[in-house]
């Protein structure tokens, strides 16, 4: 299981080292692309402001009762935080991301959504001053 998560992981970096704007929201179901008329379980929404400075909001909507795990990595796959780890029932969840009290440098990070074995992620940016 971890093995398919890192390598989806590498899939979406590679995907996002290609793409244009920079975004990514693709879902996997496993190690496939999820497929029309799938249902998807939740919403993993870009984080504003992007870029940020020190704090940015992580916004998400959840359709079915469900375990989300919300995480940080740099943009060399590393943890930098576990933000939300548990059980949400349906609704539209907003989490700030304070890098204050964290030792990381300027740059771009990723952060990934996982639940149902469906995983989205999103590329944002820090600007520390």
């Amino acid at each position: 299981m971890k093995l398919n998560y890192l390598l989806i992981c590498i899939l979406a970096a590679l995907v996002l080292s290609c793409s244009d704007d920079g975004q990514f929201a693709n879902a996997f179901l496993g190690a496939t692309e999820l497929k029309e008329g799938n249902v998807v379980p939740y919403i993993l929404y870009q984080n504003y402001p992007n870029p940020f400075n020190y704090s940015t909001t992580i916004q998400y909507e959840v359709f079915m009762e469900m375990n989300l795990v919300l995480k940080v990595y740099t943009e060399d796959w590393i943890e930098v935080k576990t933000l939300v780890d548990g059980t949400h029932p349906p609704g539209q969840y907003a989490v700030k991301f304070n890098t204050k009290n964290i030792k990381i440098s300027s740059g771009e990070f990723f952060y990934t959504l996982e639940g149902n074995n469906y995983i989205q992620v999103y590329k944002m940016k820090l600007l520390k001053q």
